[in-house]
């Protein structure tokens, strides 16, 4: 039916398009960085919250292959044995006082979880458009988050990696699987060796084996620093009986 015989139909969108407009020009949506006024017509995964530039000044992993390699020389550096996990990947190249810091603390201690999820969604785009043909499903079975401890979420608020992982796993059209549980607090592993990191992580997470027909699972933080706690999570997965871990990751930390 066209407008001209429903004006009645076509006076209510125009009247909501003409009032979404108004409430733009009122409350425009900046950008999290530098705080330019974000275009209404951009049409890109990040639009709410980061301008072009913005997103472009981030430290992209663009070599095929090239996350997946430095995460695994990462883990070979300061871990003793075998890798637990086995494949990985990383969208970006975190930098102390860089843009990425900016998005990272936005959603990690501003409770502006929608960064988290947007940025998600782009890292699982970054994913297909390297490692996939077509139109292939994800070779995977479901998303899992790795959890924080209870006293550190309700500090938080939210978990910033569950939020990373709605992002992905909508753009995989998979689901976001509460397959670990963590028991206990845990110090940082800043300035750790390896012994040390090992016995900080030792026992820190479980599985809920009633879930186990999740085989092949995508496992996600937001950035991989030295590995430990992702080895320790990854490690309780093939355990408990997952065949296939990836670790993906919204950031690598520079060392």
């Amino acid at each position: 039916m066209s407008s001209q015989s429903n004006p009645k139909r076509f006076r209510i969108n125009s009247s909501r398009h003409l009032s979404s407009n108004f409430l733009s020009i009122l409350c425009p949506r900046l950008c999290i960085v530098c705080e330019r006024i974000l275009p209404t017509d951009v049409n890109a995964l990040y639009k709410n919250y980061l301008c072009q530039y913005c997103f472009q000044d981030l430290d992209r992993m663009d070599l095929p292959g090239e996350s997946r390699k430095r995460v695994f020389d990462r883990a070979k550096k300061h871990f003793v044995g075998l890798v637990p996990f086995d494949d990985a990947f990383v969208g970006f190249q975190f930098h102390k006082q860089g843009k990425l810091q900016r998005v990272i603390h936005a959603f990690k201690y501003e409770g502006i979880s929608g960064v988290a999820e947007a940025m998600g969604e782009v890292l699982a785009e970054m994913f297909i458009r390297e490692r996939m043909e077509d139109e292939q499903p994800v070779p995977y079975d479901s998303v899992v988050a790795l959890p924080l401890h209870r006293l550190r979420q309700i500090e938080r608020g939210y978990n910033q990696a569950e939020s990373i992982a709605v992002g992905v796993a909508r753009r995989f059209g998979l689901e976001v699987n509460e397959l670990l549980y963590r028991t206990r607090y845990t110090e940082t592993q800043t300035g750790f060796d390896a012994a040390d990191r090992k016995r900080n992580m030792t026992d820190v997470f479980r599985i809920r084996s009633s879930q186990l027909a999740h085989k092949r699972v995508i496992l996600v933080d937001d950035v991989l620093t030295t590995g430990s706690t992702l080895v320790s999570a990854a490690e309780t997965l093939k355990k408990g009986g997952v065949e296939k871990v990836m670790i993906m990751t919204l950031a690598l930390a520079a060392e």
